[in-house]
């Protein structure tokens, strides 16, 4: 007697195949997709930072850190800048170094800053961790334009 419920081995196989052949489309697009997130949470928090620049710079005539001083926050270091009016989260994933020069000079007035993100992730494919810079250049609270770049919340890739 023939038994007529169940599945054979072979339409098994082809469901096993089938199932096998998605995962191997669905790994490199979640991949790619997580890269992407990465990237989307680091422009926000360098949007934050730079927003509160432009606030501390309005309340204060400078940027942050006065006169010529860096902060360092390294990754997965929590860490409060009130001044900025941000907290780097106790599990981020990115090393920055936030760095300002304020300085008058007889009629000038210059004011930099600059914030270093060294990324934990390879956004261009390039084999290495991406470098991204934030720069603000004013001089006399104006941006500085140097080569047709204009240097205000001036962001840039490198590596």
């Amino acid at each position: 007697m023939r038994r007529s419920t169940g599945f054979t081995l072979i339409e098994l196989m082809v469901t096993l195949g089938i199932i096998g052949m998605l995962a191997s489309l669905a790994v490199p697009l979640a991949s790619s997709y997580r890269t992407k997130a990465e990237y989307a949470s680091l422009t926000a928090t360098l949007r934050y930072l730079m927003d509160g620049q432009e606030t501390y710079f309005i309340e204060n005539d400078c940027f942050y850190p006065d006169g010529f001083g860096s902060i360092t926050v390294n990754r997965g270091q929590q860490k409060d800048i009130p001044e900025l009016a941000y907290t780097f989260p106790a599990d981020h994933k990115h090393r920055y170094l936030i760095w300002a020069i304020n300085f008058n000079w007889g009629t000038w007035k210059l004011n930099y800053y600059w914030i270093y993100v060294y990324a934990d992730f390879d956004r261009n494919g390039n084999g290495q961790n991406d470098l991204y810079i934030v720069r603000t250049y004013l001089l006399n609270n104006d941006p500085i334009t140097s080569g047709g770049t204009r240097y205000y919340r001036l962001i840039q890739q490198f590596q």
